[in-house]
């Protein structure tokens, strides 16, 4: 059965099948006008005599009489050798029905994954040797800059949901892109990235949007959405919190008692993860007379 985040990002496309055009063009180099009319089209292929299957989604391009290109679009999060085959079937029949070039693009959450469905597939008709256009963070570009994120805000999007977690500056590029548009666009934007986003990353999406757009996403996701986020984020939280304030104790009894802490003494404190540590530097602060005392560098006078 197909995930939440599986028939969000699809529907990024069904609502939008410009965007399908725009990333074949920008990101995989296939010459393809993005500005060419398209729409989506029923999904249900068959072999012969009649075993259905079924894309993700379907689009074509050019006028309905006349097709000039055909698009297929599938979300993939694992390695399967039977769905590279289907991949090459889709095409296969699509062709079939327009007679015209198709491009499948198949969308995945890690470059290793995107790797597997880019490698060619061989198949037994002469000639016929199927290559996947596979979208991975690395193919998607890390945009940072609030203006380029307005200017392709669907592809902020991509960034967001391909960087966020090693790019947090993709974050808020797009959150600050928002403020550019109509408050019914903004809902839909936030709403959309908020679907394709991996779960780690969304804390720091409903921080933004709260703090900047008077949260624009939907009740019902977030209402749905909290208590696994919460399930999986707050022990990390909780844990980051009291080392914060394990650390800032320190500081305080130090300043108190005018002992001078330097950068590199307070980078340690702030860096340091071990709770353990932290509350035993935080007893020694309360007699130590220097920061190498704390930390056991010097013995105590």
């Amino acid at each position: 059965m197909p995930s939440p985040h599986h028939d969000s990002l699809n529907s990024i496309f069904r609502s939008r099948p410009a965007l399908a055009q725009e990333i074949l063009h920008d990101l995989c180099g296939v010459p393809i006008s993005p500005h060419t009319l398209s729409r989506v089209e029923s999904n249900d292929f068959n072999t012969r005599p009649s075993e259905d299957f079924t894309p993700d989604t379907v689009i074509t391009v050019g006028p309905p009489q006349e097709p000039r290109h055909g698009i297929i679009i599938e979300v993939q999060q694992n390695r399967v050798e039977s769905k590279r085959m289907q991949l090459a079937r889709y095409a296969a029949s699509m062709w079939l029905q327009i007679r015209r070039p198709v491009h499948v693009m198949v969308f995945t959450s890690d470059d290793k994954t995107a790797g597997y469905y880019a490698t060619p597939v061989q198949t037994d008709l002469p000639g016929y040797t199927f290559t996947a256009h596979s979208i991975g963070p690395a193919t998607v570009p890390i945009i940072t800059d609030p203006a380029e994120a307005a200017a392709h805000i669907e592809l902020a999007m991509f960034s967001v949901r391909a960087h966020g977690q090693t790019h947090p500056k993709t974050i808020s590029a797009f959150v600050e892109a928002l403020k550019t548009f109509p408050e019914e666009k903004v809902t839909a934007y936030a709403n959309s990235c908020w679907n394709i986003s991996p779960i780690a990353i969304r804390p720091t999406l409903e921080f933004l949007m709260d703090d900047t757009l008077e949260f624009p996403l939907s009740a019902k996701i977030i209402a749905d959405a909290r208590p696994r986020i919460e399930a999986e984020v707050r022990p990390r939280i909780e844990a980051e919190v009291r080392q914060r304030t394990e650390a800032e104790a320190i500081f305080t009894v130090l300043a108190k008692r005018g002992v001078p802490v330097d950068d590199a003494a307070r980078e340690r404190i702030l860096g340091c993860t071990d709770l353990e540590r932290l509350h035993h530097w935080l007893d020694e602060s309360v007699t130590a007379t220097s920061v190498g005392e704390v930390f056991g560098d010097v013995p105590s006078s």
